[in-house]
């Protein structure tokens, strides 16, 4: 199990780190005015152009303070944050949201316990575990154990665009509606996936936590967005294609492949298929090609395969045609 990280020079070694490895990646310092519920205040932020990203940081009051915002902001109105991962120096503090634990093999991860809120109404950390795509692991915590968000490995090449996707699931999960019944799938309910290069358990024997897994999904429901489909998901499936009214496609999408995952996939889209009255377009998303036997058998379920790939910059890259191709279907 992971262990909450509790030794300040540790701790501040491992925000340091983090710093030496994200900060080359803003290129620009804005003066502006940050509101929050209840107030603002002057800061410079560092933003980023390549993660379309703006962050600021500070220690106070034994706090290491680490603010960001999704998008380049205004110097001439106040700015929202998107979210934050502060992190207590001196001891364990469950009133501050962020933390660092550390895995038997020795690596330090950058977690989260779900603490979101920023005055919005009914937002809060059981919303936010409830709804969170990414990873989620048992923490022990000077005894006790909890239940976080693990945003990344501080060191792993992923981070910087963890973090990121982290602050996109914030704002997506703070700005989440109630579908009609439709939508709801409580009668059918499988564990969550735990997508990515290595299970948390691979910790233990030297692994890395490069977690893809919601990388790629929130990529998807980006280019979705993009091309004018309406898109939600839920904590059963990965990403949906709708129109207010009725799911028109479901993705699942796996970041690594086994057979353990390819029966899952497959029982996740056919089951959770079941309660949509009207036909749906059901596509599987995987890094890796299956045996052409085994696509053609899925087709004959209805089961439309795609293959992705990631850049040298870690970005997903979807194979655009076939996509279009399937998403003509919708229209």
């Amino acid at each position: 199990m992971l262990r909450i990280l509790n030794d300040s020079g540790q701790i501040l070694r491992a925000h340091k780190k983090l710093l030496r490895q994200f900060l080359p990646l803003f290129n620009e310092e804005i003066e502006c005015t940050i509101g929050y519920h209840g107030g603002s205040f002057q800061e410079t932020v560092q933003y980023s152009d390549s993660l379309d990203l703006w962050f600021a940081t500070w220690e106070y009051e034994g706090v290491i303070k680490n603010l960001f915002g999704l998008g380049r902001p205004n110097e001439n109105t106040s700015n929202s944050m998107t979210g934050q991962i502060n992190i207590p120096i001196e001891q364990t503090d469950r009133s501050v949201a962020g933390a660092l634990a550390k895995s038997e093999a020795g690596q330090v991860l950058l977690l989260h316990r779900g603490n979101i809120g920023g005055g919005k109404l009914g937002i809060g950390k059981s919303m936010f575990l409830e709804n969170f795509r990414g990873d989620q692991e048992d923490v022990d915590e000077l005894g006790k154990v909890t239940r976080f968000c693990v945003i990344g490995e501080i060191g792993s090449t992923l981070l910087p665009i963890q973090i990121k996707n982290f602050m996109v699931e914030i704002r997506r999960i703070k700005d989440l509606v109630t579908f009609p019944d439709e939508f709801n799938a409580n009668p059918f309910r499988f564990n969550d996936e735990k997508g990515g290069t290595y299970t948390l358990g691979d910790l233990t024997r030297g692994g890395q936590a490069n977690r893809t897994h919601y990388i790629i999904v929130n990529a998807l429901s980006g280019l979705l967005e993009k091309q004018g489909f309406k898109v939600g998901n839920d904590r059963n499936r990965d990403l949906f294609i709708h129109d207010l009214k009725r799911i028109k496609a479901l993705f699942e999408i796996k970041s690594c492949l086994s057979t353990h995952n390819l029966y899952s996939a497959v029982g996740q889209l056919l089951i959770y298929s079941i309660p949509i009255s009207t036909p749906v377009l059901l596509i599987l998303i995987l890094p890796e090609k299956l045996e052409p036997s085994v696509e053609k058998k899925l087709k004959q379920y209805s089961i439309n395969v795609l293959y992705i790939s990631i850049s040298p910059d870690n970005e997903p890259i979807f194979p655009m045609r076939k996509l279009s191709n399937l998403l003509n279907q919708l229209k």
